[in-house]
């Protein structure tokens, strides 16, 4: 399984990304979870003759016959798919005798070959002609097929499928199956879409399945479900990624990928550009305007949360000379718009808007709006419109509205302005439009993503010697701060005609930007950094000046432990008490590790290593009382979930010396602090190699606890020698947490 990059809860989502892939549920599922199918080891397959291979992912058909009885499902138990639903299915059909078809996706309420069956939804695949098709078929109380298909596709080119359920469109729902011919979702092909006859919820899923029928006909495919019943994109790079709430939006990006998530599940691309071609307009006899004029358009996006964004112009029409009986505009070519949502169902409009202004040697005074074509497929209008009116209806707000930065890696929402700082050029500071509307309703759901062309500042005149190397972006209290790797940068005022840049006091910046997280309760900014001299740490920004944190219990993580060369991989949060910190350790080129730091009693430090969780991400919502850490192994794993727990505290951990296991000691005592909520937990200790016996004969002691209060257990006198290290374990539990100090009182003997 891949390794979970990057994972945030938002609302009641979770998101993650592993690899090239995301997805989104329902976050409200304690314990842990995996997202992926894998339909080699959760799938029922049913093939007499050896047609299917199944895979991680996927299943090979090789020569299927239609007259052969192969189908593979798995059972979701009742009712299971019931309202809305998204599905997610790549194919890639090498050959196909003419006629022959097989299901590549289905759901039913039988086990079966899928189209003998009498409800079912399904896609199936086939060759017609030449040419590879593919049809979203629906059949109710067995009666006939209702059937939606395009047969124009090309065998021997993968095609990538999102099924999507909507109960809500039409008496009893609509289904629609959108082809695209890129992985990324970018381009698509086509949509097909049947209504629905019956509201029917369904139990099986079917990964596939032969289309019954004559003998004698074959086809060979490779179909790939990637994600069921949770909403999922892929195609993605694969870095880790920058998150931002802007009001009920997620914004996040990593440098290429740029999507926001509403609190619906919907994602959707927050890159939106201006339209690229302009229109054509031509005089014809009718009522409206006289002189010369040209035309512009715009996009107007409403997402389906109410969110809405109207991007730039199109460059400007050629002039038009309207004059005498020929006062009537007539436009063509209005550009439409190439957005779409990646995951989800779409926008819920894309509109465009039309605007005229004075041409070459034309007497407008200005560029107004004409009027708003309500849909993103038509290309023409009718023009009618007077002068007088066209003024009366308003000036044009987005005149000067370019496309924004497309390639943003760090972003901030400061005074309802978006900050980029983007990949390329990292010295600029860009910087959106503050939103503004006509009515409150309207400033409210404006997402600002509105630029124009000078809306950045260079960065290198506050930088350290003109040296900027921006690691974040954070806005805190009034002011916005910009981490270098040797100091830090902060931003004055709200108004860009009048705010300022300087370089602050610090001579500690940040090295690791996803480390990056504000602690109310050190009244400063935490992260990890590498101070001058060479030595990494977690370093407390406060706004002027910035120190490194220190003591014993750190020397070992980041003198020895940590790998320096991938420091800027390591991820932390801070849940208001503890100061989580993921790192590679040793030779590993990926975060490994996890030391909670508790800081409660700062500059008195307590410190715990997790070694057993696999981890790779890590996000903390409402306040700590959630934290979610996303695993190399692709399982994330939730506070509140029953948890086998297995964890190692070796002796640098113990002690807080580097040097502790070079000498021979007597141990005398543990002290501990553990909250099991009073369970049982089973705690081992092993001496140079040997896992030691108590007292009472059994190589194990059952502790518990249910505060950070310490407790003393004391060793036998034969528990002694060079290195020694603690484990604790056990099943079940629904709170386990480790406290500092886990520490070993001893005499050093020779």
């Amino acid at each position: 399984m891949s390794a979970i990059h990057s994972i945030k809860r938002f609302k009641d989502l979770i998101f993650v990304t592993e690899s090239s892939r995301a997805y989104w549920r329902d976050a409200t599922t304690s314990g842990r979870f995996r997202y992926d199918q894998t339909v080699s080891a959760d799938y029922t397959e049913v093939d007499t003759v050896g047609r299917v291979t199944l895979q991680t992912n996927g299943i090979q058909a090789t020569s299927l016959d239609l007259d052969e009885t192969v189908y593979v499902y798995k059972d979701y138990t009742a009712g299971y798919f019931s309202g809305d639903f998204t599905h997610h299915v790549d194919i890639f059909c090498t050959a196909a005798s003419t006629t022959n078809m097989m299901f590549v996706w289905g759901i039913s309420n039988t086990v079966g070959i899928l189209n003998a069956q009498n409800d079912y939804i399904g896609v199936h695949i086939g060759k017609n002609g030449v040419n590879l098709e593919v049809s979203l078929e629906f059949v109710e109380s067995g009666g006939a097929a209702t059937t939606d298909s395009n047969s124009s596709l090309t065998i021997g080119i993968p095609y990538y499928l999102r099924i999507v359920r909507k109960e809500d469109i039409g008496t009893n729902g609509t289904v629609y199956c959108y082809i695209y011919d890129s992985i990324a979702y970018t381009n698509l092909v086509d949509t097909l879409k049947v209504t629905l006859g019956a509201n029917t919820n369904f139990r099986y899923l079917y990964a596939m399945s032969v289309y019954s029928g004559a003998g004698g006909n074959s086809i060979t495919a490779l179909t790939d479900i990637f994600s069921i019943s949770q909403y999922a994109i892929k195609g993605l790079t694969n870095a880790l990624y920058w998150f931002q709430e802007y009001k009920d939006l997620l914004h996040m990006v990593n440098g290429t990928n740029r999507f926001f998530l509403d609190a619906n599940g919907h994602l959707f691309n927050a890159y939106v550009a201006n339209p690229t071609s302009a229109p054509t307009l031509t005089a014809a006899a009718g009522a409206g305007k006289e002189g010369v004029y040209k035309g512009y358009v715009s996009y107007l996006i409403t997402w389906p949360g109410g969110q809405t964004y109207e991007t730039g112009l199109s460059t400007g029409s050629a002039g038009v000379t309207t004059s005498g009986a020929n006062l009537q505009i007539n436009w063509s070519a209005i550009p439409v718009c190439p957005y779409e949502i990646p995951g989800g169902v779409g926008p819920a409009t894309i509109h465009r808007k039309l605007y005229i202004g004075p041409g070459t040697g034309g007497n407008l005074g200005g560029i107004y709006y004409v009027a708003t074509v309500s849909d993103n497929t038509s290309t023409t209008y009718t023009d009618n419109v007077t002068e007088a009116e066209v003024i009366a209806n308003g000036i044009c707000l987005v005149t000067d509205y370019i496309t924004p930065p497309s390639d943003p890696k760090y972003i901030a929402y400061h005074y309802s302005r978006l900050h980029i700082i983007p990949t390329v050029y990292p010295h600029r500071l860009w910087y959106s439009e503050a939103p503004g509307g006509a009515t409150a309703t309207a400033n409210e759901n404006t997402i600002p993503l509105a630029f124009k062309t000078n809306n950045w500042d260079d960065l290198r005149a506050a930088g350290y010697g003109g040296k900027v190397d921006p690691q974040g972006l954070v806005s805190w209290g009034t002011n916005l701060y910009i981490p270098l790797k040797h100091t830090w940068i902060v931003r004055i005022g709200n108004v860009s005609d009048t705010w300022t840049y300087r370089k602050t006091a610090a001579d500690i910046g940040i090295s690791a930007p996803y480390t990056i997280d504000i602690c109310s309760k050190l009244r400063g900014i935490l992260g990890v950094s590498t101070a001058m001299g060479g030595v990494p740490g977690i370093a407390l920004f406060n706004g002027e000046n910035a120190a490194i944190i220190t003591g014993p219990e750190f020397s070992y993580i980041f003198e020895t432990d940590l790998n320096q060369d991938y420091i800027h991989l390591c991820r932390g949060k801070w849940d208001g008490k503890y100061y989580y910190l993921l790192y590679p350790s040793g030779v590993a080129t990926d975060v490994n590790k996890m030391a909670v730091f508790d800081l409660s009693r700062y500059p008195d430090i307590r410190l715990a290593m997790w070694e057993d969780l696999s981890p790779r991400s890590i996000d903390v919502y409402n306040q700590g009382s959630e934290i979610y850490i996303g695993g190399s192994d692709g399982i994330v794993r939730y506070n509140s979930g029953t948890e086998s727990i297995n964890i190692d505290l070796h002796t640098h951990d113990l002690t807080g010396e580097k040097g502790a296991a070079t000498v021979f000691k007597k141990l005398r005592f543990l002290r501990y602090a553990l909250d099991s909520d009073d369970d049982n937990v089973t705690l081992e200790m092993t001496i140079d190699g040997t896992k030691k016996t108590w007292a009472d004969g059994n190589t194990y002691q059952t502790i518990s606890g249910s505060s950070d209060a310490i407790q003393y257990i004391e060793l036998p006198q034969d528990f002694e020698g060079y290195k020694y290290s603690i484990r604790v374990y056990g099943t079940g539990y629904t709170t386990f947490k480790i406290y500092s100090p886990w520490e070993v009182e001893y005499e050093i003997t020779r």
